[in-house]
């Protein structure tokens, strides 16, 4: 017989419960982290030289090189930091960047990024089912399984927060092989048009 997994339902006061145990439990982190920094600042300043960050903040990143778009398509696709990496690229198409080393870096940044949203999601999958009804969740299922593709596709296609869809796909546990050939084709169709775009008017 198969495996198969099921999910216990919890009541109502359980999942508030719950609730309100994690944001506790996170303010607490959040605190002590505030508070040992607070402490600490001024020997972490000390002990810490920011030339080189500076340095290459305004080397790479500020002057949008390949390396640069590779560092802002990994942050800006993680989950708790949305940036859209379109605008960037076709900023650094116009200083004189070649299309397919820029194509390429940012496609190496794209990956490791939404691997890690995915990742995520499917870890802390078992605590967002908890919060809700199992109906709700088999309903989201049904429905992630028959547009899925769709969305993902939709959502790489257009500058549309793809890495908050990655996360929820985790958590569904979509076939991360599917999720990935429809990100990178979205992906890569997309840039391809913003390259024609560079070369119609510019």
């Amino acid at each position: 017989m198969g495996k198969y997994e099921f999910i216990k339902e919890l009541s109502n006061r359980r999942k508030v419960r719950f609730f309100f145990t994690t944001v506790l439990s996170l303010f607490v982190i959040g605190a002590i982290g505030f508070t040992f920094f607070t402490l600490f600042k001024e020997g972490i300043s000390q002990s810490l030289s920011f030339n080189f960050i500076k340095d290459f903040f305004n080397n790479e990143i500020k002057k949008l090189t390949p390396l640069g778009l590779f560092y802002l398509s990994f942050f800006g696709n993680l989950m708790l930091i949305p940036l859209p990496i379109e605008a960037p690229f076709f900023l650094g198409l116009m200083k004189g960047n070649l299309f397919l080393p820029s194509l390429f870096f940012v496609l190496a940044g794209l990956i490791p990024s939404q691997a890690i949203n995915y990742i995520v999601g499917k870890k802390f999958s078992k605590a967002f089912f908890t919060l809700f009804s199992t109906k709700k969740i088999y309903k989201a299922k049904r429905w992630v399984n028959k547009y899925g593709s769709y969305a993902i596709f939709g959502f790489n296609l257009l500058p549309l927060p793809s890495n908050e869809i990655t996360f929820g796909l985790g958590i569904a546990k979509y076939n991360v092989t599917r999720l990935f050939v429809f990100t990178l084709l979205g992906t890569i169709i997309k840039f391809f048009a913003m390259w024609g775009f560079y070369l119609l008017f510019f």
